[in-house]
């Protein structure tokens, strides 16, 4: 689940400057050699897949041949984008114990949605949710929720491209423009090159990077402090408790954050999540069935628990410890670099490398899953009508498949184009898109939501709810930027979902004559296959758990053993132990499923 409703306010509460010439750190070589060797590995991986990739089914969700252990972790990693390093570790650093509220409730969202959502996803048997909406309203619908989704998508990455540049060229030192242009082209060729497969793959790979790096960091930090307990000392000693107290009421701090962090307003941030959750298919139908999604969620679950334990100590320890280097930062919003000064003080010079890459993963696990979705979306739902309108040719399935591919290279160079737009001009530009991505985002879900619940719906009232919803949030920014009225979050969530709601059923009765037979015998369709399991072996096939165990095994294996390989030009005991740890770590995963692969039997088919 994204947080982009709480970290959006906080990244334009407090943007990020462009960087100073001085940064903080003059990378090394090693560093640029760990850098250079993860961003092969990526290349490598989407070469590796390629063969994989025979049809349009292939290249968009992975033939439905997805295991549970690689949907989950694509799934997680896709989901943690760069400001999980960054502005959530601002949030950490300025709320303490308050970012938890962000965070600490997924677990269970994961577990539910695994339970009683994700199964009936996969089994809708469909590619994109344009189509899930085609076949459950009507065309409209599925076009207008498609090109929405695409140009925010697409903008959205760059922005998240571009923010993860400035502060990497803040920090390290490194060029704007180059750091945009090289992890944007590296994500463009293993996603064109590999399709579902290698971004699946990828993630699996930056999710292992990722949480290493994050457990060892926090390792780390936790011995400086002197275990557990130091973090309520420091509290107390530095005077703090009522900063980093959970609940953030109103009346005791006045608008200092906000309205944010109170209970009303954890009310309204987990009813926006859980509504947008209910949108979506996390294992973007790759996964091979309902008991593997299922799985895949159950991994998810874990992986937020070890996030919610790992990720944000770090950026207390900051607070505590580095309080004055944090601040001495030349950044708009010092804070967000809090993650990074902890690593800098603590984490011997040859693993500031991994740190960098833990963060490149973050970002780009984000691009990836984008581009590929986006040409999914494209080409299933938009091209078929232009198709159509244009009168052009049907393509065969190699045709469609090369056309998937000029349009991920298309949409890879705009969020590239958008990311340099953004560092030359700033946000203005986009800001529109942006602004009515925001506005549209309850609005949006909301008659989904509904929409499971109320199987008789009307074909046309998500857009009509949608639009009401959309004036609504039209009315709040306007009163807001026009100095009539002040909209607190819970208040503006409230407002939203209501108003829409509100509209949906309304619609409803106003509608409900409206529905033919052959739009109820369609629903009628839609939901018996929805409910009717996956039959792996006669919708699908022969199982590819082997090749998967083998390739992705053996790019573990490689990576650990180049980690641990840091430890030789390590000059003390903390530089030595750190990354034989997580090298170490990575070898032992790696040789497991070498091991597991090896004793599996050989499908003719996928050999």
């Amino acid at each position: 689940m994204k947080r982009i409703l709480a970290l959006l306010t906080a990244l334009t509460a407090a943007p990020l400057a462009a960087a100073e010439p001085a940064p903080m750190i003059t990378p090394g070589p090693v560093t640029f050699a760990v850098i250079g060797a993860y961003l092969a590995f990526l290349v490598l991986m989407g070469l590796a897949f390629r063969r994989f990739n025979r049809n349009t089914g292939d290249y968009f969700r992975s033939g439905s041949q997805g295991s549970w252990w690689l949907c989950g972790a694509s799934a997680y990693v896709s989901a943690t984008s760069a400001y999980t390093f960054t502005v959530a570790a601002g949030i950490g650093y300025t709320v303490g114990w308050s970012i938890l509220l962000i965070y600490a409730l997924s677990p269970l969202q994961f577990v539910l949605l695994g339970i009683f959502y994700e199964p009936l996803c996969r089994q809708k048997r469909l590619t994109t949710e344009g189509e899930v909406l085609r076949v459950r309203f009507n065309p409209a619908t599925q076009q207008v929720y498609t090109i929405i989704g695409l140009l925010t998508g697409y903008v959205g990455s760059g922005m998240g491209l571009y923010t993860l540049a400035i502060f990497v060229s803040a920090i390290f030192g490194f060029d704007l423009y180059g750091v945009i242009v090289i992890l944007g082209a590296v994500v463009l060729f293993y996603s064109v090159a590999g399709g579902r497969w290698a971004v699946m793959g990828t993630d699996f790979l930056q999710c292992l990077v990722m949480i290493a790096v994050t457990v060892t960091v926090t390792i780390l930090c936790l011995q400086e402090l002197g275990g557990i307990g130091g973090i309520w000392q420091k509290i107390d000693e530095l005077g703090l408790a009522r900063d980093f107290q959970l609940f953030k009421p109103r009346a005791e701090f006045g608008d200092r954050f906000g309205g944010y962090y109170s209970w009303e307003w954890l009310v309204a941030l987990q009813l926006t999540t859980w509504t947008s959750s209910l949108s979506v298919a996390r294992t973007n139908y790759s996964v091979k069935d309902g008991r593997n999604a299922r799985n895949a969620l159950f991994l998810c679950a874990a992986l937020q628990l070890v996030g919610c334990a790992f990720f944000f100590i770090p950026a207390f320890t900051a607070r505590f410890l580095y309080q004055a280097q944090v601040e001495a930062l030349p950044l708009a919003a010092p804070e967000n670099a809090s993650y990074a000064v902890v690593c800098l003080h603590l984490l011997p010079e040859t693993m500031i490398g991994l740190v960098v890459v833990a963060m490149f993963a973050a970002a780009m696990s984000t691009m990836d899953t984008s581009l590929n979705g986006g040409a999914s979306q494209f080409m299933l739902n938009v091209y078929p009508p232009l198709e159509r309108l244009l009168r052009l040719r049907p393509r065969t399935e190699a045709e469609k498949l090369r056309l998937s591919k000029g349009y991920s290279v298309f949409a890879g160079l705009v969020a590239i184009g958008t990311a340099i737009l953004y560092a030359y001009a700033g946000i203005g530009p986009l800001q529109l898109v942006l602004m009515i991505g925001a506005m549209l985002g309850l609005p949006r879900v909301v008659p989904l939501l509904w929409g499971l619940f109320l199987k008789r719906m009307p074909q046309w009232v998500p857009l009509g709810a949608m639009a009401a919803g959309f004036l609504m949030s039209l009315v709040i920014r306007l009163s807001t930027d026009l100095g009539k009225a002040r909209w607190s979050y819970v208040e503006q969530v409230g407002w939203i979902f209501g108003v829409t709601s509100l509209a949906v059923f309304l619609l409803c009765i106003l509608l409900r004559r409206t529905n033919t037979p052959e739009y109820d015998r369609r629903v009628d369709e839609f939901y018996r296959k929805m409910f009717t399991p996956v039959d792996f072996a006669r919708e699908v096939g022969v199982s590819s758990d082997r090749v998967q165990l083998r390739i992705i095994g053996s790019f573990v294996l490689l990576g650990g053993i180049f980690v641990a390989l840091l430890a030789l030009p390590a000059h003390d005991l903390k530089g030595v132990l750190c990354p034989l740890g997580i090298g170490g770590t990575m070898m032992i995963l790696g040789g497991a499923m070498l091991l597991i692969a090896r004793r599996m039997p050989i499908p003719e088919e996928t050999e």
